[in-house]
């Protein structure tokens, strides 16, 4: 069989030889990529091991392989479904008769190809060993056709021999095969020129065939053979003309790929570090061209070694580690990977721009046409921000579709062709223009106000002083008839006016500075709503007021509920009408005059929030006490005629009042009615108010209160019971009422309650004998009512008297006294009148006496058919109590003893014994409860259960009785178990005792056996020997025999 001695990625030349050696010779391959093909056959393969070659590449998951020195590779191939076992053997001799090598070995597998050195992972791993051993075995179960495995066999003593591979189970009902055909196939690529060797010993001359076709070489060497695929037959002839040997070559040649040129990736960074994750998965149609991908393979790698070597692949997507990189890319045959071709492409990241937002540009038109020239040039900076300039450049465009394709730049200044105009921007990164960023802005012109040059207000002087308040906006509409849509400011300096700085803080209240007849000057900025303004001359003057201070109107009222339902905030309405005739009065009849009304001096002043209606206005503004503003002004020329405080509005405050509680009286068989007092509610209801001021009356309607009519006088008899009574509290100063409150006055029945209750005494039946107990209270509640009817009154018990007489803290019906003995109170209310105020007490004293005090044991011991071995003595259930001051009632098993009244009992039988102490003075009771046990003696057997002569004698002990038992052989240790074991021969003391104490009993046993030695040396050691334990029969014979069968002495057991 051919052995393949050389490989080429290249075109170089191949030769192949023929070696032959006893059994099958194979060479191997350093590294998994060079791995050699095998079959097992019908012999076993022989191949010389390696050594001196250093360790197995990285990559591969080794398993057990602790280390892998000296590595030979190789692969098989399934032909037929099975069981494969091998036998692995290394000796130092080709003939495997020299010194055992411990060789080591992993099985991979299966795969679908033989391209499988990047899938040898711990899941594919088959079988592994890293034993000493110079001999290994290992299976591949169930290989099926087809399947590819791949094996590693390493050198761990690094000594140079020889290997030997053998399927052992070749053959077999279930065995698989190997495919053969994989050893003496040659794989090549299209373009590769190689010889084929049939050098032969003793040949002349050879005969070459090429697929049966004869060829002109005679040598022993087949030259430059070259695609297509063929099969190359040699015979070697001798000089006789014989063929002697016949060589056949299976040489496949598979196609080389052509890595086709691709485009470089160049790439947009969307966050500018510098990293993208590139798909290298899109080149692969570009490098496989016209080439099927499923017979091409294209993996992608970070150098030129590793695609020449098919590792380290990466994957896609995959992020660049520099910028810019170079990729190298690999396309092989999927047949044979070692016709492969590469090639290299460029990934680069560029920085992606950002068009940073520009405000929209605005300017206010200085003739109000709509057209401006805008510098976009100047719009450069903003649109960069933070970028370099060199970098990116920026340009402006009409449309999205101008900027998004870098058409139709604009050029500066640029004059809009529309109001307002938007114009788009684009950034773009000077090396790569695909990297770029649009923004867009708008250009607006707005048009300015057009003011009045000059406008005067006038204002009336309050005090004569020179000085006033004047309201600036009132000048507005003076200077712009579009006054509503523009915005006023005032300044006293043009130059602020004109920069919009130092405004007038509070143009509402501004105080002219010139007292003179001349106008204070100042300037008005007026600004419409796009921020365009003009400025304009505002001139102040000031005049004096005609109404003379001494003038005033006053306005009272009593504090009321309506609107605002609240009587108490000093809120009112008033109604102050006629003061406009009152002022007029202080002018010439006929003039035509303007009167205001203001809630306060700076209003009037500012002419804002004038009174709506005089006739209906409420003092909100100002609670109790409000001063009213007035301003007259001349129709005429606007002049102030006069301004000041000429109306005060007063609200005073009607009584306090608050709920009055019912006035009640109990009375002992009443007949519904009673003299009441009413004056004894007058300081409830006045609730600190001074009688002095405020006066009380009763009426027996709210109609009467109301009216103040029919007052009532004590003391007053009732007319129903109960019956309401209503009240008013009047301020006899200010003659505010107010009469909402009413109370009833009612009539009810006396309560009573048991004043002489008995002692509440129980036993204490509850939780410890402690004194403390649970008391049912409503089995007082009869002995409380005395003969009151139940169902009309309620019953309720209290810790203290305080709390009984405030109904607070009920206690519980079924209560836990806290001392003992303890007064607790019980409290009588009246149920059949609702919010009754009739009630009564009393004291209840509770006791609780304790049961009789006394314990018995749980258990006691009786001993019965005692035979003077017992150590407890007869026992006696004792309460220890007074047979005088208590009485007992005992029991057994529930039955009474009625001979049984002592304090104390002594047993005759077992049983559940039981008592009842009754207390001869309280009656009171308490029980307890003892059992008593019977034991006795034991009745005993001992036996040996075991074989005469057992290597393992055993005694078997019977204990019979009524107590629970232990044992003890020949006074040893005392046991619970009843077997003895490993029982020695002759006689043995057994005792058996009560674990109680209630007596022992002891026999003996005997237990035949001899001795396993005599020394009969006088010594009075062990002299004699005998059957040991069957003294008692003297008519039995012992024969002694040696090991032949001799007798040898005949005893007698005596």
């Amino acid at each position: 069989m051919p052995s393949l001695k050389l490989k080429s990625y290249s075109y170089y030349l191949i030769t192949i030889a023929l070696l032959f050696v006893n059994g099958v010779s194979f060479s191997q391959g350093l590294t998994c990529g060079v791995a050699e093909p095998f079959c097992a056959g019908g012999s076993s393969l022989i191949f010389e091991n390696t050594s001196g070659s250093g360790n197995a590449e990285p990559g591969p998951n080794y398993g057990c392989l602790g280390q892998t020195p000296n590595p030979a590779w190789y692969y098989l191939q399934i032909d037929q479904d099975g069981d494969l076992m091998f036998s692995l053997i290394q000796n130092s001799l080709a003939d495997f008769t020299g010194t055992p090598i411990d060789v080591d070995f992993i099985a991979y597998g299966p795969f679908s190809n033989t391209n499988a050195c990047g899938q040898l992972t711990a899941a594919n791993t088959v079988a592994c060993s890293f034993s000493p051993a110079a001999i290994e075995n290992f299976t591949i179960p169930n290989a099926l056709a087809g399947e590819v495995y791949v094996l590693l066999i390493t050198n761990y003593d690094d000594i140079p021999g020889y290997i030997q591979l053998q399927q052992t189970n070749s053959g077999g009902g279930t065995a698989g095969s190997t495919d053969c055909s994989i050893v003496n196939t040659d794989n090549y690529c299209e373009g590769e020129v190689i010889d084929l060797d049939a050098t032969t010993p003793s040949a002349t001359s050879y005969e070459w065939f090429q697929d049966g076709n004869p060829l002109a070489e005679t040598g022993p060497i087949l030259t430059n053979v070259v695609a297509p695929s063929a099969v190359y037959t040699a015979n070697a002839i001798d000089n006789l003309g014989a063929i002697i040997s016949t060589f056949e070559f299976i040489i496949n040649f598979e196609i080389s790929p052509i890595a086709n040129p691709v485009t470089d990736m160049l790439q947009c960074d969307g966050d500018n570090n510098g990293l993208y994750l590139f798909n290298l998965e899109s080149q692969t149609a570009q490098i496989l061209g016209i080439q099927d991908s499923n017979e091409f393979t294209v993996t992608y790698h970070l150098s030129q070694a590793d695609a020449d070597t098919n590792t380290n692949s990466i994957t896609s997507p995959y992020e660049n580690t520099s910028n810019p990189q170079t990729i190298y890319a690999r396309i092989e045959n999927n047949k044979l990977t070692d016709c492969f071709d590469t090639t290299t492409f460029v990934i680069q990241v560029f920085d992606s721009p950002t068009a940073n937002v520009v405000p929209d540009q605005e300017v206010c038109d200085d003739n109000n046409d709509g057209v401006w020239s805008f510098d976009l040039v100047g719009l450069t900076p903003l649109v960069l921000d933070t970028q370099s300039a060199a970098q990116f450049k920026v340009s402006f465009h009409l449309t999205q579709n101008d900027a998004d394709n870098n058409a139709n730049i604009l050029t500066s200044p640029f004059l809009n062709t529309s109001n307002p105009q938007t114009i788009y921007t684009r950034i773009e990164n000077n090396d790569n223009e695909q990297c770029f960023d649009t923004g867009f802005l708008n250009l607006i012109v707005y048009n300015t106000p057009v003011p009045a040059p000059l406008v005067e207000l006038f204002q009336c002087d309050d005090d004569a002083d020179g000085f006033v308040n004047f309201n600036l906006t009132e000048a507005n509409e003076l200077i712009s008839t579009n006054y509503l849509n523009e915005t006023f400011t005032f300044y006293t300096v043009l130059a602020d006016a004109q920069t919009g700085v130092n405004a007038i803080a509070n143009p509402i209240t501004y105080t002219n500075t010139d007292p003179s007849a001349a106008p204070d000057i100042l300037y008005v900025r007026t600004e419409n709503t796009d921020g365009c303004y003009d400025v304009s001359q505002l001139n102040l003057l000031v005049s004096t007021t005609n109404v003379p201070q001494t003038f005033q109107l006053a306005y009272e009222v009593c504090d009321d509920t309506v609107i605002d339902g609240d009587d108490h905030n000093g809120i009112a309405t008033f109604d102050f009408s006629n003061a406009q005739t009152q002022i007029r009065a202080l002018f010439p009849i006929g003039q035509a005059l303007t009167i205001t009304y203001y809630e306060t001096l700076d209003d009037a002043l500012a002419e804002t929030n004038a009174i709506p209606d005089i006739s209906n206005h409420r003092n909100d503004a100002s609670p109790f006490v409000q001063n009213i503003y007035v301003r007259i002004d001349s129709d005429l020329d606007n002049a102030c005629l006069g301004l000041g405080h000429h109306i005060t509005l007063t609200v005073n405050p009607v009584p306090e009042v608050i709920a009055v509680t019912n006035y009640i009286v109990c009375e002992d068989n009443t007949d519904g009615f009673f003299d009441f007092d009413l004056e004894s509610k007058n300081d409830e209801v006045l609730n600190g108010q001074d009688p002095g001021i405020f006066a009380v009356t009763y009426h027996e309607t709210q109609a009467d209160a109301d009216a103040n009519i029919a007052a009532l006088v004590s003391p007053y008899t009732n007319l129903s019971n109960p019956q309401p009574i209503y009240v008013r509290t009047t301020n006899t100063i200010t003659g505010c009422s107010k009469s909402v409150v009413n109370f009833s006055i009612e009539v009810q029945e006396e309560v009573q309650a048991n004043q002489n209750m008995p002692l509440f005494v129980i036993c204490d039946e509850f939780g410890d004998n402690d004194g403390f107990a649970e008391f049912d209270l409503l089995s007082q509640d009869v002995l409380v009512l005395d003969g009151q009817d139940p169902a009309d009154y309620n019953v309720s018990y209290y810790l203290t008297q305080n709390e009984a007489d405030l109904a607070l803290t009920e206690l519980d019906d079924v209560y836990l006294n806290i001392s003992n003995p303890q007064t607790i109170y019980a409290r009588v209310d009246d149920i059949t009148i609702a919010n009754s105020i009739c009630w009564a007490t009393t004291e209840i004293t509770l006791q609780v006496d304790l049961l009789p005090i006394f314990d018995l044991d749980d258990e006691y011991l009786l001993c019965l058919n005692t035979n003077g071995t017992e150590v407890v003595e007869l026992p006696i259930l004792d309460t220890q109590l007074s047979d005088a001051d208590y009485s007992f009632e005992w029991s057994l098993n529930g039955s009474l003893l009625p001979a049984e009244t002592a304090s104390s009992l002594m047993p005759s039988v077992g049983g559940t014994y039981s008592v009842i102490v009754t207390n001869n003075t309280t009656g009171c009771q308490n029980k307890d409860a003892a059992v008593v046990n019977e034991s006795s003696p034991p009745i005993v057997t001992a036996e040996v259960i075991s074989n005469i002569f057992d290597n393992n004698h055993i005694v078997e002990v019977t204990a019979t009785g009524l107590g629970i038992y232990e044992f003890s052989l020949s006074n040893g240790a005392w046991q619970s178990s009843n077997i003895f074991e490993n029982v020695a021969l002759g006689t043995h003391i057994v005792t058996v005792r009560d674990i109680n104490g209630c007596g022992i009993t002891v026999t003996s046993v005997l237990v035949i056996d001899y001795p396993e030695f005599f020394t009969p040396n006088g010594d009075g050691y062990h002299d004699t020997w005998n059957i040991v334990g069957i003294a008692t029969q003297p008519d039995a014979v012992i024969y002694v025999f040696d090991r032949f069968g001799k007798l040898l002495k005949q005893l007698s057991p005596t």
